[in-house]
């Protein structure tokens, strides 16, 4: 059974984070393709050309969406060295995807690990506007584009997990690990299927890692980290092959969240090279032929892919109305629309009246419209949120309907929703009155204070801040702690921390990422409930969203 991943894309894509002006040279190019072949193209990113080579299988013809595999190649080769070493497109025309090598600059992926790349190529940027340009060009399968790379090409790889989790599904790596760059620069938005494959005497990438790479343990405990995998096996593989010099144990994680499991192929006495291939043409070590790699990366990769879901909330305020159906008509049929990358059609139209008058990714609400008890109410999910039993409802108080009315000495709720601000973008709204400086509106267990008012001033401010060893809190310079009703919000799009006073935007910043918790949510009180940070005031109407809702 083939496994899902299930994310929400942005309603509202950009078809590249930068000015792109695409020169696309392709060689052979036919209105259908009968029969495998090559064809090579090349386009101006930041002001570089950029060249690919793409494989089509001998049955593309271009009427089905075909997967995607990118392959990304050695340090100091060139992608068709590559192409000849690893031999992927025989697989590719015996299981039916495409592939594309794309070339890094210098021959060399700015993916960290040394020697140090040219730092100002956006090697990450790169390959987000090549898939956007293979979408075009080609029938692709956007939910299932995978990457793989051999070498520095599999630092790449791992590279791409940590910064463009939302296009690839998933990722393999030959004789390549996770940098300490992109270890301290990963900010996955889910998790992410990983195979590794590595040799022990493997002499130009240590499986033992470097001040400036990873190990292989190290990086596989990453990722069995990240994607919460409970259960490991270990099998020794067959020796079909007793002359060349090596065996292999497969290492398997499973159990792990939204099955993205981590298959780990140890090659003992293996060298720096890819399994299954011929001599790579300098001294590398011993080459396993119990299995084929290219094989076994796409037998890892078919079972996944990313499940995504059309999105009609167009202009992104919370809720799917008049202006999301003017945009529909805009944009009806045509090939240049900015959304989801994909037509606007009948299937956009039947979804909109679905969710017509609906806020769109919605995920927890509670309206706080109780008379009585220790319990408020998740409407969405059904997370309720306990507090003391003598808790003080105001049924006619709030801005909307009821209120609760938290004493700033022991009143608090807790619920154990969980949302990880590390992996996903999302919004906080909720609606205050009351409140003095320090105090906290929403925190997080074992995370950060989400919303409350700075000590100083009583100013609205969020202390959920990014990994960096400068990111610090997020102020503004609106007071939220003079008596009167406020709507305060914290959103994040996995760029930017954006905070809200009455649906108006009052601070922003940029993020590489945010600090990650799976922990629970306090409303009126900080995340360690410590004295001066409970609540004093009336609460009401507590919405979040897993995507970043401009109101």
């Amino acid at each position: 059974m083939k496994k899902t991943i299930s994310i929400q894309r942005s309603s509202l894509r950009t078809y590249s984070r930068r000015m792109i002006f695409v020169y696309v040279i392709l060689l052979f190019a036919s209105q259908s393709i009968l029969h495998a072949e090559i064809q090579t193209g090349s386009f101006d990113f930041d002001g570089r050309l950029r060249e690919y080579m793409v494989y089509l299988p001998n049955n593309y013809t271009g009427s089905i969406d075909f997967p995607l595999v990118i392959h990304l190649h050695s340090g100091g080769w060139t992608a068709q060295q590559d192409m000849d070493y690893i031999k992927l497109n025989q697989v590719a025309d015996t299981s039916g995807f495409i592939v594309v090598y794309p070339s890094a600059i210098g021959k060399r992926w700015n993916s960290g690990g040394v020697p140090a790349p040219d730092p100002d190529v956006d090697d990450v940027g790169f390959i987000n506007a090549l898939i956007d340009i293979m979408s075009n060009r080609y029938s692709i399968d956007l939910e299932r584009i995978y990457a793989c790379g051999y070498s520095r090409g599999g630092f790449m790889a791992y590279t791409l997990a940590c910064q463009l989790s939302d296009r690839i599904a998933a990722i393999a790596s030959v004789a390549g690990v996770l940098s300490t760059s992109s270890a301290a620069n990963c900010h996955p938005l889910r998790t992410i299927p990983v195979l590794h494959i590595h040799g022990t005497a493997d002499t130009w990438v240590p499986i033992n890692g470097t001040s400036d790479i990873y190990s292989a343990d190290q990086t596989l405990s990453y990722w069995t980290s990240f994607n919460d995998c409970g259960q490991v096996d270990t099998t020794i593989l067959p020796d079909l092959d007793a002359t060349d010099g090596c065996t292999v144990e497969k290492i398997t994680y499973t159990n792990c969240s939204d099955n993205s499991n981590v298959v780990y192929y140890k090659v003992i006495n293996g060298g720096h090279t890819w399994p299954g291939a011929g001599p790579p043409g300098y001294s590398a070590g011993n080459t396993n032929q119990d299995i084929n790699a290219s094989v076994e990366i796409w037998n890892f990769f078919k079972n996944y892919e990313i499940v995504t879901r059309r999105v009609v909330d167009f202009n992104a305020d919370g809720k799917v109305d008049f202006q999301d159906f003017s945009m529909l008509a805009q944009y009806w049929c045509h090939d240049q629309s900015p959304f989801v990358n994909h037509r606007l059609d009948c299937e956009d139209l039947a979804l909109l009246a679905e969710y017509w008058l609906v806020e769109f990714g919605l995920v927890a609400h509670w309206k706080l419209d109780e008379t009585a008890g220790g319990i408020a109410h998740d409407s969405i999910g059904g997370e309720d949120a306990f507090g003391p039993p003598d808790l003080l409802w105001r049924p006619q108080g709030g801005k909307l309907s009821g209120a609760l009315e938290l004493d700033g000495i022991d009143d608090l709720l807790f619920t154990t929703f969980s949302l990880n601000p590390a992996n996903t973008s999302f919004s906080v709204f909720v609606w205050i009155k009351g409140a003095a400086p320090g105090q906290v509106i929403i925190s997080q267990s074992g995370g950060a204070n989400w919303l409350m008012a700075d000590a100083s001033e009583g100013k609205s401010m969020t202390e959920l801040q990014g990994t960096g060893r400068f990111d610090g809190p997020l102020y503004s310079q609106t007071f939220i702690t003079d008596g009167a009703w406020h709507r305060v919000g914290l959103t994040w799009d996995g760029s930017n921390r954006i905070l809200y006073v009455d649906d108006l935007e009052v601070a922003r910043d940029t993020q590489a990422g945010l600090v990650g918790s799976n922990g629970g949510l306090y409303f009126g009180a900080g995340k360690d409930r410590e004295p001066g940070s409970l609540f004093s005031g009336l609460i009401d109407d507590v919405r979040i969203y897993d995507r970043a809702v401009t109101p």
